[in-house]
């Protein structure tokens, strides 16, 4: 697996990630978008995925959650990944076309 992503937030707690210092992961956006590339035919399913991903950084590594696209887009239509971890209200849509 290889991705792309972007990790934003203010230069103060960009340092405190950078520093390996926890930090509460409300406190800036952390998206990916993750490749799968397998030549293993059992998983060659992973090679026709597309993906998005959300993260936060702990001091030992980053985390992701990441969530297949699973339909395609109509004009006017919202796609919207949620990660249920019991503690946060759901996001509102995040993309609209």
């Amino acid at each position: 697996m290889t991705y792309a992503g972007v990790r934003a937030g203010s230069p103060e707690v960009l340092a405190r990630l950078a520093k390996g210092a926890p930090v509460d992961p409300t406190e800036y956006y952390f998206r990916i978008n993750p490749l799968f590339d397998t030549g293993d035919a059992k998983y060659a399913w992973l090679n026709r995925v597309v993906a998005l991903g959300a993260g936060h950084r702990l001091p030992d590594g980053p985390v992701y959650s990441v969530f297949e696209v699973l339909q395609g887009l109509e004009e006017g239509s919202a796609i919207c990944f949620r990660a249920d971890d019991g503690d946060r209200e759901p996001e509102p849509p995040s993309l609209v076309v």
